[in-house]
């Protein structure tokens, strides 16, 4: 049987099951003294030893992240909301104050197997609208395009108070030849409770 935690519009939830979903921005204190964060400091600390403020989008390759990090990677491609986007049609909240919106360009293959799908090609509004989980890392990939700057977040998944997984990340920005932002990019691992 396939792990509950689903996004709806990416996959069927397993019957109806769901996870409460808790998501919390931690500080670079918190994130070091978590071992759950250890592979996404690992990318972090990678990125902040490329050239630029914001690193170049060409600058990550398979072979700077490694082997142990690949597989709970992933990508955004960085979108402009049309002229013509109504807030408040997806369902989150607040969502006029999210002028982006994000489409997968690399979905990691543990994140695949977890949800039973690849969502490469999806949009993070969409699985947003269907998913809480989606709309922390929505949100938290709106605050790394108003900073350009690294973010961490811990997201609890929980069903009568009790926390069944975690998943311990981060979001950081790439640029294009211009220095404009127009990828994120990081990682996320599971961890099991």
């Amino acid at each position: 049987m396939k792990d509950p935690t689903s996004f709806d519009g990416i996959t069927t939830p397993v019957g109806d099951y769901a996870y409460e979903v808790e998501t919390q921005q931690l500080s670079m204190e918190q994130v070091r003294a978590n071992p759950s964060f250890s592979r996404p400091v690992q990318l972090y600390d990678k990125w902040c030893a490329l050239p630029g403020t914001i690193p170049h989008h060409n600058t990550i390759t398979p072979s700077l992240i490694g082997a142990e990090i690949l597989s709970e990677m992933y990508i955004l491609d960085v979108l402009t909301r049309p002229d013509n986007y109504e807030p408040g049609n997806n369902g989150l909240d607040n969502d006029d104050d999210m002028p982006w919106d994000f489409r997968w360009r690399l979905f990691g293959t543990t994140h695949s197997e977890r949800y039973g799908k690849e969502a490469t090609g999806v949009l993070l509004s969409d699985a947003a609208t269907h998913d809480k989980s989606a709309a922390g890392s929505f949100e938290v990939a709106q605050h790394v395009m108003k900073t350009h700057e690294a973010a961490f977040f811990l997201t609890k998944f929980c069903e009568n108070g009790a926390i069944h997984k975690t998943t311990s990340t981060v979001v950081m920005p790439l640029a294009d030849d211009n220095g404009a932002v127009c990828r994120l990019f990081g990682c996320s691992a599971w961890s099991k409770f």
